[in-house]
């Protein structure tokens, strides 16, 4: 016959239309389908599914001839060594924390650690450009003092007292409060008004002894007639006051100063 033909599928006695067998139940002393084999161990698998074999089914029980199942495989390694113990003073002092009588173990608290010690500051070398700039010997003790010791120095700037005073010195044999009109020579000296009374005297005495001498301020009264003033002996708690503390300031023998000032030297 001629044309295509089609297979009627519903009609086929060939097909199976009954339920599926049950799964087949292992027989007595069978492992079940599921088992591993023996001395097998598993790590992080679930556990197998259920057995298929029906509910009333008992487990299947081990062969006397197998014999007990085997031990399992001790699959750990040896615990690493426990870490150095720490140099006392490093952290804190005592016995680390975990070790046996630490603190982790119920021991004592640790005690805080000692201070460190001050780091000192690492020495610097003498070395360098400007270590070794030297301005020549030292100089020799001041022999007189209107000279400047060493003298200037080139290229080397000068820093002066910001305040001077001017003195009359009366230069004579005598005291001149003691002998009217007597003729005596004056020479003025400029001095720092921050010199104490006593580096004064040491000066007009050009840096020699000074034991017993003393400077007395005169005032001139007009015609050679002197009056005696305020008296300073070298040594005495007076004469270690400045030359501006006891009046004799860069104001005075000044225009619209505070008036004439003349000294005398003397041993007493």
């Amino acid at each position: 016959m001629a044309g295509p033909w089609y297979v009627d599928v519903a009609e086929n006695p060939n097909i199976h239309r009954d339920a599926p067998p049950p799964p087949p139940i292992p027989a007595a002393g069978a492992p079940p389908p599921y088992a591993l084999p023996p001395g097998v161990i598993t790590f992080g698998r679930p556990d197998p599914p259920p057995p298929l074999a029906p509910a009333q089914a008992q487990p299947w029980p081990i062969p006397i001839a197998l014999g007990a199942p085997p031990a399992p495989v001790m699959l750990g390694v040896p615990a690493p060594p426990p870490p150095p113990p720490l140099a006392a003073g490093v952290f804190c002092a005592g016995p680390p924390a975990y070790a046996p009588g630490g603190f982790l173990w119920g021991g004592p608290a640790p005690a805080p650690a000692p201070a460190p010690a001050p780091c000192a500051a690492p020495a610097l070398p003498d070395a360098g450009l400007h270590s070794h700039v030297t301005f020549g010997p030292i100089p020799a003790d001041q022999t007189n003092p209107v000279n400047l010791p060493g003298g200037l120095v080139s290229g080397v700037s000068h820093f002066f007292s910001d305040s001077y005073t001017i003195l009359g010195w009366l230069k004579s044999g005598f005291r001149p409060w003691e002998r009217n009109f007597a003729v005596m020579n004056i020479e003025w000296i400029q001095v720092d008004s921050n010199w104490k009374v006593d580096q004064l005297i040491k000066a007009m005495r050009e840096n020699g002894d000074c034991e017993g001498w003393a400077v007395t301020e005169c005032m001139e009264r007009g015609n050679g007639v002197w009056e005696r003033g305020t008296t300073f002996v070298h040594g005495s708690e007076r004469s270690g006051q400045s030359l501006a503390t006891v009046g004799w300031t860069m104001r005075r023998n000044r225009d619209d100063g505070t008036g004439a000032l003349h000294v005398c030297l003397w041993r007493q």
